[in-house]
């Protein structure tokens, strides 16, 4: 069952419908290059498939799509369901091996992309196969997702130029002259195809950034889409500011297992770094891989799901997911419709808003916890620093920050607050939040009063920035918690109180899929002011003697409660009111005060280390030489040369090393290098990294050699560092 939503809210209206045109599409191919645009040291090509209503004229919204890092040839297998694609090949020659086909990824969200195309849309789904998928990470780019950046750049530089001046290939089947409306650009990008079109969107709109000229400076992005992405891969933080933004996490995600685009959702609501508040949502979805969001990815990344009510849509025996596809469905619907093009129709983005139950068709296949904003902060309480306060120690609340809350960005401040049964007394068991350290009353008119929960892993679980070792904590009943929500007014009295499953059921942790990963993603809880049964002008400041709004107070007497353990952030006062178009609602004083740094503090003492692995079949070094090193106009600059050379290590291994969207990472005696790629000729056994000179000098004799690929960990043996010839 999905989780349990307010009674008497309304439901989100269903984007999924098929639109009344018909649909079809076209391919162009141009042939590959080294492309100084995209980089100057490998070929590459501008590869698309592009689907359209038949009958097009006029602009038309468009929209690109970016798959992830994947393997770029593929074979048929007796005994196995789906392609098995095991060679990469394709990636710096462009063929693949006899009996093998190129992978075609960017096929894989046709169910998708055709559904967009009914409504009036051009979608264009772009294939990076050739010298970016499979490729060696670079210094600065490790998962090259700032050349994928620049591909989608470089796709909308001939796009332009085909919609400006004509010439477009005869194989689209259609003249684009004059048929994109650049006013109006979509951008989806699943796993490191998501860090991708985060990259573009930031490169695009950088101060000094050439893409503006080369594009066009008016072009603009109305609506972003992260599925399932990768997060900083590349040597810069990127924010979704200024534009309309939504991220899948995938809950029982084998690959990027860390559900790392959350990060992005965090930082760019903690940075305020917005004139004007766009809607930021996470949509992470319980039951779900990461591969089969796209059709042509045919092997599960997943061995299944952890956790009470986490059930898989997918079969790691099968060749994907209808279900899983469907949920996915409903959330690129729901941004593209509710947020591209001049008739964008906001109510089909009330998927996002936790205002609004899903969909009934959506709701009974799985459960979906969300996380959402629509406006800047407004007015944000200091709960999560040394000023929050507790009633007689009934309750525990300690500061920490989200290097040990899982899953979540460093930037994000939270509470661990605990409480025990306290039957004599349970209402004095509460957690007090005010809007300043003097305890001041607001003196600025708000609607809302939201805030930012999950519940805590059990006690002595490890701790790590991928999620924790066990489930559900003990003192949450059932696996779930309540507590009630009321205001403090400045005569010291209380509002009325509503209880927190009022509006959201907060479950789990749940995870996967090894038996020591859970996910407590916060979800964000919305309250109107009104249902606390304060009038319109509560947080006013008047003459009159009526009390205003003083503090918040969560009390923990719910009666299916009386023990619990949540992490809390962002309790804050927001103005429903607030919008795209409107100005931001005035902050009390100055700008939002950042807390004091705290010192990380580690619940019930856990030590911060990676759950365990699945262990590949051992390999062995088969080189270690010195080779050329490669330079290149997107290299990070730095004050002193880059050296001459650096040390490649060469690794074979007797089963092939699966290519993935998180990183491949050598371990060299607790030494991390990430520098790393395949061998020659697409060849999965043979995995190449380059070390700095001084790094491999530093480096212990006989120190172990561990290979490490999302949840698959692989040993080759100690280090000899007499096989380097000088």
């Amino acid at each position: 069952m999905a989780v349990t939503t307010p009674s008497f809210a309304a439901e989100a209206v269903d984007p999924t419908a098929i639109g009344p045109l018909a649909v079809t599409y076209g391919d162009y191919k141009l042939p590959a290059a080294v492309d100084p645009l995209v980089d100057d040291t490998v070929a590459t090509e501008l590869w698309a498939r592009v689907y359209r209503p038949v009958k097009i004229s006029g602009k038309h919204n468009f929209i690109i799509m970016l798959h992830g890092n994947h393997s770029t040839c593929g074979h048929m297998v007796d005994g196995i369901a789906g392609r098995v694609d095991d060679n990469s090949q394709y990636t710096s020659t462009g063929t693949c091996p006899t009996g093998y086909v190129v992978a075609p990824s960017h096929l894989g969200y046709a169910y998708v992309a055709e559904r967009l195309a009914s409504w009036g849309n051009i979608v264009i789904s772009i294939n990076v196969n050739r010298g970016i998928n499979a490729a060696s990470g670079t210094s600065g780019d490790s998962g090259l997702n700032m050349r994928r950046g620049r591909m989608v750049l470089r796709h909308l530089q001939q796009l332009a130029k085909w919609n400006n001046k004509g010439g477009a290939p005869k194989t689209l089947g259609f003249n684009m002259m004059g048929k994109l409306d650049f006013a109006h650009i979509g951008l989806m990008g699943h796993s490191r195809g998501g860090e991708g079109v985060l990259a573009a969107y930031n490169l695009y709109n950088d101060p000094d950034s050439l893409w503006p000229k080369l594009i066009g400076p008016k072009a603009h992005f109305d609506a972003m889409f992260e599925l399932a992405p990768v997060d900083g891969q590349t040597n810069r933080s990127f924010y979704a500011y200024n534009i309309p933004w939504s991220v899948l996490l995938p809950m029982c995600d084998g690959d990027v297992s860390n559900l790392a685009g959350v990060k992005v959702f965090d930082r760019t609501l903690r940075s305020l770094g917005e004139a004007i508040p766009y809607p930021k949502a996470s949509y992470t979805v319980w039951g779900t891989n990461h591969n089969y969001y796209n059709t042509e990815w045919q092997r599960s990344d997943s061995t299944g799901c952890n956790g009470d009510g986490n059930v898989p849509l997918f079969d790691p025996a099968l060749a994907g997911s209808a279900d899983q596809r469907t949920a996915s469905l409903y959330a690129m619907m729901a941004m593209f419709r509710g947020h591209l093009g001049k008739k964008a129709d906001a109510s089909f983005a009330q998927l996002f808003n936790p205002d609004y139950t899903l969909p009934f068709q959506l709701s009974r296949i799985t459960t979906i916890t969300r996380g959402f904003s629509n406006y800047a902060v407004a007015q944000q309480a200091y709960p999560l620093s040394s000023t929050g306060t507790l009633s007689n120690a009934t309750a525990t609340y300690t500061s920490t920050i989200s290097l040990l809350l899982p899953n979540h960005d460093p930037s994000v401040v939270a509470g661990l607050v605990n409480w025990p049964a306290d039957p004599a007394n349970p209402a004095t068991s509460y957690y007090q939040a005010s809007w300043s350290p003097s305890g001041q009353y607001i003196t600025k008119q708000y609607k809302t009063v939201e805030m930012r929960v999950s519940l805590q892993c059990a006690d002595g679980t490890t701790i790590t920035t991928s999620g924790c070792s066990i489930g559900p904590n003990a003192a949450n009943v059932n696996g779930t918690t309540d507590f009630n929500i009321a205001a403090v007014l400045s005569d010291g009295t209380l509002s009325q109180s509503v209880p927190l499953s009022k509006y959201v059921s907060v479950r789990g942790p749940v995870g996967g899929p090894t038996l020591s990963l859970f996910h407590p993603i916060l979800q964000t809880v919305r309250v109107p002011l009104a249902d606390l049964g304060l009038p319109a002008d509560a947080t006013v400041k008047k003459d009159s003697t009526g009390p205003l709004l003083k503090a918040i107070r969560l009390t923990f007497n719910a009666p299916t409660a009386r023990t619990g353990s949540i992490y809390l952030t962002g309790i804050t006062l927001t103005d429903l009111a607030a919008s795209k178009g409107s100005a931001l609602v005035a902050m009390e004083g100055e700008t939002m005060e950042d807390p004091a740094p705290l010192t990380p503090v580690m619940n019930n003492a856990a030590v911060a280390t990676e759950p365990a692995a699945a262990v590949l079949p051992a390999g062995s070094v088969s080189s270690v030489s010195y080779t050329a090193t490669v330079t290149s106009a997107f290299a990070p600059k730095t004050e002193t040369p880059a050296p001459a050379k650096k040390v490649q290590l060469t690794l074979t291994s007797p089963v092939p090393v699966d290519v993935k969207d998180s990183l491949l990472t050598l371990d060299i005696g607790g030494k991390t290098f990430v520098e790393g790629g395949y061998g020659s000729n697409g060849d999965l056994k043979t995995v190449v990294f380059t070390v700095d000179p001084t790094d491999f000098a530093a480096l212990p004799d006989q120190a172990a050699i561990v290979l490490k690929n999302g949840g698959t960990h692989q040993s080759y043996g100690a280090l000899k560092k007499s096989l380097l010839k000088k």
